[in-house]
């Protein structure tokens, strides 16, 4: 058994060219995305945004301050296809590990290995595939993010390259900057490590994150104008840039509460027990890799090196959850999070380089394999909790669907009714659950509530939703609540004389509309 694991370990330790090691991050990227989140690529289940914009995202684009978004949108692909927007997808993921590979020197495959499997299989990518139709084009940000970090430091104007790829990243979605700054904040702290030039690659990197956000404000601006649109409200999104200074050190507390939570006190409860404490060791071990290079620097008397670490330090929690300074009135959930990847991917892009510091071989050894075996059981339980969350959403969708076609059968046998005519959903309150549909949860009740785009069968079946629904997937047109009322007292009296859906009577015409009664309404 030693005598394999040796040959293992030492196929995972050979140094590789730098062709070989791109070539490895996109073929592990490749397999193991398939591996996460293939299940999702090869079927169609769509969450609420899903059946809204599967053909249509305009108002998600410019109107949201995601310019890009929208033209790589078109420019890939105008429909919610899974199999191409997931290979696409994961394909840009692997990019982005095997960019970050080259631009922090990893040369040996558990390196690789380790950062590509974070890269791939970090937890709220299941969000980022849940939400089918972008998939592909949020995917392309995290590598214009990574490509970002890869270009400051290359030659003299390779900063200049970095700030219209920043653009594109914040164009395609606005927390990518941060994503972005995040890891040029992880590259200063290697370059320290080094005992390079720090100081001036912090010049570039802020010049870099700085202009980008100057000039994504300006190309919004010009993308509205263009376009004859206007910011919308959504998440505070039309007031974004504003800032109240007076609420700074609460902001501040909340992303450095948010980041300690995340990773150590509260974490989220779709994770499994295994993946905690793996999460845990990994957001401990880029802590001490970012106080072992502080250390290092004042050790030999570098001491601008070692304020810059401090900095470095203090600087990435509040870029991890830098949501809470773009706006006042935004929703944080998990896609909005997905900065926090930074904590994980530390240890795997500054260790290695640690490593080749110490003295002892041994210590090495145990390091290196300590962080590989980590990262192993991190991403394998990252891929079982992928596929658990798919599957959930699998079932909430078909039992929503199957509820649907048994609707669309009664309404198509209601006396009176002509196909193609408008069916009006009338009555509606959240958290109603018709009968004849049992809310189901196949695992812990409520476990992915808190993941963006894991949706339950409340969130399919209410009047915003299901007539998308009754549309896209049944083909029957329908109208929601918002759009028809009755016009007349008699039919008011005779909508109100009918009992809520799927009771006798609940779907009726009045007048030339088919109307099926839905819930009560929503006071």
């Amino acid at each position: 058994m030693r005598k394999y694991l040796r040959v293992a370990w030492a196929w995972l330790g050979d140094e590789m060219s730098r062709r070989r090691l791109l070539r490895l991050c996109l073929i592990a990227g490749m397999l193991a995305g398939l591996f996460a989140h293939g299940f999702m690529f090869a079927n169609k289940i769509p969450n609420h945004d899903d059946l809204y914009y599967d053909v249509d995202i305009s108002g998600a684009g410019v109107e949201s301050g995601r310019f890009a978004l929208f033209f790589f949108w078109k420019l890939f692909s105008n429909l919610s296809a899974p199999w191409l927007n997931g290979i696409l997808g994961v394909g840009f993921l692997s990019c982005a590990a095997a960019l970050l590979s080259d631009a922090f020197g990893l040369r040996r495959r558990w390196q690789a290995l380790s950062l590509t499997l974070i890269v791939v299989v970090f937890p709220e990518n299941i969000s980022l595939f849940c939400f089918m139709y972008e998939a592909h084009v949020f995917a392309l940000g995290v590598m214009f993010a990574a490509l970002a970090a890869w270009l400051v430091p290359r030659g003299r104007f390779g900063w200049l390259w970095a700030v219209v790829v920043v653009v594109l990243a914040t164009g395609i979605y606005q927390v990518y900057l941060l994503l972005a700054t995040g890891l040029m904040v992880i590259a200063i702290l290697r370059e320290v490590s080094v005992g390079g030039h720090a100081w001036k690659l912090t010049v570039r990197c802020a010049a870099a994150a700085l202009a980008g956000l100057v000039l994504y404000m300006l190309a919004a601006k010009l993308a509205l104008r263009l376009t004859g649109s206007a910011l919308n409200q959504y998440q505070g999104i039309d007031k974004m840039g504003s800032l109240d200074v007076s609420a700074i050190p609460t902001k501040l507390a909340q992303a450095y509460g948010t980041v300690f939570n995340y990773f150590i006190a509260d974490t989220p409860i779709y994770l499994t027990k295994l993946m905690r404490l793996a999460q845990g060791a990994l957001a401990l071990g880029g802590v001490a890799a970012a106080v072992w290079i502080a250390v290092r620097a004042f050790a030999r008397r570098q001491a601008m090196d070692g304020v810059l670490a401090l900095g470095c330090m203090a600087v990435l929690p509040v870029v991890m959850a830098g949501i809470y300074f773009m706006g006042d009135d935004i929703s944080v959930h998990s896609l909005v999070l997905y900065p926090l990847v930074l904590l994980l991917l530390a240890p795997a892009l500054l260790l290695p380089g640690l490593l080749e510091g110490l003295p002892h071989p041994n210590a090495r050894r145990v390091l290196a394999v300590a962080l590989t075996v980590v990262c192993a059981v991190y991403g394998l339980w990252g891929a079982v909790l992928s596929n658990q969350a798919y599957y959930k959403l699998y079932l909430a969708y078909t039992r929503s669907e199957h509820f649907a076609n048994r609707m669309a059968a009664r309404i198509e046998r209601t006396e009176g009714y002509v196909p193609g005519m408008t069916v009006a959903l009338y009555g509606y309150v959240y958290g109603y659950i018709p009968e004849g549909l049992v809310y189901f949860e196949p695992d812990d009740t409520y476990r992915f509530t808190p993941m963006a785009g894991i949706i339950t069968e409340l969130d399919y079946i209410n009047f915003l939703t299901m007539p998308k629904l009754l549309t896209r997937m049944i083909g029957l047109p329908v109208e929601a609540t918002t759009t028809w009322q009755p016009q007349t007292e008699e039919e008011t009296a005779a909508v109100a004389a009918m009992p809520s859906y799927p009771r006798e009577g609940s779907i009726s015409m009045v007048g030339d509309v088919c109307v099926v009664k839905f819930g009560t309404l929503n006071p």
